[in-house]
């Protein structure tokens, strides 16, 4: 559930990864326009990551996507460090 852009979505990892201390080499997220990312890939205008069509269609509606991060990141410090969580 929700919606982000693709430096939301990192910028939530690194908070996350911050919170429970594990080190990162670069705490900071710099957004830049599409036409600063030379690809020779078409990109859309809005690239947000949305799950709205989901919902809308099947009526099926998931987690908040910054739940999912908070989970994803504590799962991968406990399988590195334990310590991390405590």
């Amino acid at each position: 559930a929700g919606a982000t852009s693709w430096m939301g979505f990192a910028a939530a990892l690194l908070e996350e990864a911050g919170r429970l201390g594990l080190p990162i080499s670069n705490s900071s997220v710099t957004g830049i326009p599409t036409v600063d990312w030379p690809t020779l890939a078409r990109r859309p205008q809005n690239s947000r990551l949305d799950a709205g069509l989901l919902e809308r269609t099947f009526g099926i509606i998931g987690p908040n996507w910054r739940d999912l991060v908070r989970a994803e990141v504590e799962s991968y410090a406990s399988l590195h460090d334990t310590d991390l969580l405590e």
